[in-house]
């Protein structure tokens, strides 16, 4: 018997809370991702969605090429308080773009992204 996990009921809709970690002086994010996807043509893709953290909301679309440059596409208020902060500087490029999320199955997901054009 097999039982298929329904990611789409557990991860829509979750809120979009500003808050506080638990320790003076570190920071949190609460959220999920696909950490890694490879494709044969050498190009690799990732998606991390943090709805609950310090510093705001936001979605980031990873994009390493075939030469193993890195880019990170950041739907959010601000770079610096998005995945940049951490690992702009090992990237090609970091940058602002418009990231939307849905839902196609229980574990489907249709990711776009406005610019650079990515479906």
């Amino acid at each position: 018997m097999r039982i298929m996990l329904d990611l789409a009921s557990r991860l829509t809709g979750l809120p979009e809370i500003r808050g506080h970690a638990a320790w003076p002086d570190h920071e949190y994010v609460k959220g999920w991702g696909v950490f890694g996807l490879p494709f044969d043509s050498g190009h690799v893709l990732a998606l991390r969605v943090f709805p609950e953290n310090d510093f705001g909301p936001y979605k980031t679309v990873w994009h390493r090429d075939p030469e193993g440059r890195w880019s990170i596409f950041v739907d959010g208020d601000r770079l610096e308080t998005a995945c940049p902060r951490y690992y702009g500087s090992a990237c090609a490029y970091t940058g602002f773009a418009s990231i939307r999320l849905e839902w196609t199955g229980p574990a489907a997901l249709r990711i776009t992204v406005d610019e650079p054009a990515l479906e």
